[in-house]
């Protein structure tokens, strides 16, 4: 008999198995591409048809409504991605600036112990801080988000995607460790991760931070 191959955490992206299959990448692409219109579909729900999804299904079924369906979903605002913008680099100036005891984690499938610095808790009441200062001397006003919240999940599903395809081509190119590697399908490898700690420069954690 044939011994199974046994293929290692640096040819699979961490998936154990070979992701160049027909069938892996096309679950791959299906979750990509229906994730972001979901999202959409949700927000009309709760919002255009106060949480009836009889409601919604009613309506987005008679294709004669779709002009005016596709017309009321929201686009991008840059107030919805400055909003997000600012949240993100205040977060990473966080994790860079505030101390915090180191945590290593465990070992990973290649021998590396990821260092991270346990701050969370005091990023989190910082920014409840920054949160209520900036409303207080109406530097923004918290009711705009609830506005902006469509616009707001357009501008992160754009932010996502492009993460992941700096992530991927990062994983291939100049990896943060020795986990990292390639299925050999590009589409999977977006999908799936080619790091498994990536990082930028040698403190900040891409996934603490997202």
């Amino acid at each position: 008999a044939t011994a199974k191959k046994t293929v290692s955490w640096s040819d699979t992206a961490g998936t154990g198995v070979d992701g160049s299959g027909f069938f892996r990448a096309l679950g791959a692409l299906l979750l990509l591409l229906s994730t972001p219109p979901f999202t959409l579909a949700l927000w009309s729900i709760f919002v255009q048809y106060k949480g009836s999804t009889t409601d919604f299904v009613a309506f987005v079924s008679d294709s004669g409504n779709w002009p005016a369906f596709l017309a009321s979903l929201p686009t991008l605002s840059w107030e919805a991605t400055t909003y997000i913008a600012a949240f993100g680099v205040f977060e990473a100036f966080l994790q860079l600036a505030v101390p915090g005891k180191a945590f290593i984690g465990p070992i990973s499938p290649k021998g590396n112990r990821p260092v991270y610095k346990a701050n969370g808790v005091e990023c989190y009441f910082i920014t409840l801080v920054a949160f209520f200062a900036c409303w207080k001397y109406g530097v923004f006003n918290p009711a705009r988000i609830y506005d902006q919240f469509g616009e707001m999940l357009n501008a992160l599903n754009i932010f996502g995607n492009v993460l992941c395809l700096f992530l991927t081509i990062k994983g291939y190119t100049f990896p943060s460790s020795s986990d990292s590697g390639s299925t050999g399908s590009f589409l999977f490898d977006y999908f799936w991760g080619t790091e498994l700690y990536p990082r930028i420069g040698k403190h900040f954690d891409i996934k603490q931070w997202t």
